[in-house]
């Protein structure tokens, strides 16, 4: 009988918390999902799904109050994959995929292009961190082109196929999803 009480309250204490951290995750959801459909609305290179997706499994952004904090967030999940497609650009340059000394070539490419698309990523952030909206507008575009420009490379020999293209396509989304929310933040019509 001494227990029950104890029990009643420790799960009366769960459940409150319990609650009250619903309640938070669904206001900053509230947040995600309006931004989100703010961002992709007028866009045709952007997905609500994705931008769903990628926004709602990060825990920096399920705490963001402000599109300022999504749009640093944004910023960090672009710059992890742009990290992502650097790791496996080295896997296949190590593993030997490629068969021509042009396709080795256009993969060396591929790994500088990256570089600098996370450094003008890292500079877009701080740009937004002291509200140089434009700034980093002007740094994030420069990322966006960084999947096609090394898609280009492959595609002016015959026969020459990029082996990343689908971590290509997938960081082109995290960087357009990163631009709008910038531009949002910023009112910026580009």
């Amino acid at each position: 009988m001494g227990l029950f009480p104890f029990f009643s309250f420790s799960l009366f204490t769960i459940c409150i918390i319990f609650s009250s951290l619903q309640n938070s995750i669904l206001g900053c959801s509230d947040l995600i999902k309006q931004s989100c459909k703010n961002a992709t609305n007028d866009d045709p290179n952007s997905t609500y799904d994705f931008c769903i997706k990628i926004l709602g499994e990060n825990p920096k952004s399920n705490k963001a109050k402000t599109i300022e904090e999504l749009a640093l967030a944004t910023i960090d999940l672009t710059i992890c994959n742009a990290s992502k497609v650097v790791s496996t650009i080295s896997k296949v340059m190590r593993s030997k995929v490629l068969k021509t000394s042009y396709g080795n070539a256009c993969l060396k490419d591929c790994l500088s292009i990256y570089s600098d698309a996370i450094s003008a990523l890292r500079e877009a952030k701080r740009a937004i961190r002291i509200k140089d909206f434009k700034k980093a507008s002007v740094e994030i575009s420069s990322a966006v082109d960084a999947p096609s420009t090394c898609e280009d490379g492959f595609n002016e020999a015959q026969g020459e196929v990029c082996p990343i293209s689908k971590e290509n396509n997938l960081f082109f989304q995290h960087t357009v999803v990163s631009l709008a929310f910038n531009n949002m933040d910023g009112h910026i019509g580009l």
